[in-house]
């Protein structure tokens, strides 16, 4: 579930010198690994959502990680919405959000709380570090 980069982030490398706001992007996706994308007609490696559901998992550390992950820092806007690969919700995030070590998209958030899904737990340590550190 977790990519090495994010997706387009060889698109931004290669067009980081025609501005300012690219070249944002690519600073902001630099060094950083990538979850929540999934599967799809143009990406058909991409990891399966429903491989990663956790109905299991505790009520109360999933909504930690999924505030935290609402709370990430807006990296860039697209100019439409991505639409759930489990039950086709169309307006669930337009927008990639991060920290400091991991990007993901806007509806990972949706994942979590509608359907069960539990990020790996490299992840969910990471989350949890910062927020019970007080950082987050």
């Amino acid at each position: 579930m977790i990519l090495e980069q994010h997706p387009d982030y060889p698109f931004f490398l290669a067009r980081r010198d025609e501005g300012e706001a690219t070249l944002a992007i690519h600073a902001a996706l630099h060094g950083r690994r990538a979850l929540g994308y999934w599967r799809s007609e143009q990406e058909p490696d991409f990891p399966d959502p429903s491989a990663f559901i956790d109905e299991d998992w505790d009520p109360s550390q999933r909504a930690e990680v999924a505030a935290y992950l609402a709370r990430g820092a807006r990296v860039m806007t697209f100019a439409g919405y991505s639409t759930c690969r489990m039950c086709g919700f169309a307006r669930k995030g337009d927008s990639c959000l991060n920290d400091e070590r991991y990007v993901w998209p806007e509806g990972l958030v949706h994942y979590l709380e509608e359907h069960g899904l539990r990020p790996p737990g490299e992840f969910v340590r990471h989350v949890l570090s910062i927020t019970r550190s007080g950082r987050g």
